[in-house]
């Protein structure tokens, strides 16, 4: 049985944790979106899923039989897949360069200048967050960008393989 102290407590925690209530802490998770939009499958983007068939019937060829074409969509998503990842990183580490205050010499300049003075000695562990949460990011980038070569590696055999049998050789 819950008790009135139990019920008191979780609904004061239930009021503390309904999201950002800052300007930056809104302004971070909206980027949350984006962040994960790489999980998003193809065929919900129809200009992607149109690139994808476009691409999957130029590596099939004209005479592509069910399976091989299928096998191409495969390819051609997966390789979609990759230049996209490549994209957002890029524009991550755009924008991430922008940032002044991931701008690593200036950052470093501001930081040895505030240890010499003796004030703020806490100002190194901040950047050293900054670089940590850049590394994250990166980290998560690395692993779609290791999914989407996997997944192409693996289509391009299955295409070979359905190629061969189609013209009959082994």
């Amino acid at each position: 049985m819950t008790t009135a102290r139990q019920i008191f407590t979780n609904r004061r925690n239930a009021r503390a944790s309904t999201g950002p209530k800052t300007k930056d802490g809104k302004a971070s998770v909206a980027g949350n979106a984006r962040r994960h939009g790489l999980n998003i499958p193809i065929q919900f983007d129809p200009a992607l899923s149109e690139d994808a068939e476009n691409l999957a019937r130029l590596v099939a060829g004209a005479n592509a039989g069910a399976e091989l074409l299928q096998h191409a969509r495969r390819f051609a998503e997966a390789q979609i897949d990759l230049v996209r990842v490549r994209r957002a990183r890029q524009v991550f580490l755009n924008d991430a360069v922008d940032d002044a205050n991931c701008r690593p010499n200036q950052l470093i300049e501001t930081i040895q200048a505030r240890i010499d003075a003796g004030s703020e000695p806490g100002t190194a562990l901040r950047f050293a967050d900054v670089v940590a949460d850049l590394s994250d990011r990166l980290t998560a980038f690395e692993r779609y960008e290791r999914r989407a070569r996997s997944r192409r590696k693996f289509a391009l055999r299955d295409v070979d393989a359905a190629r061969r049998r189609q013209t009959g050789r082994r």
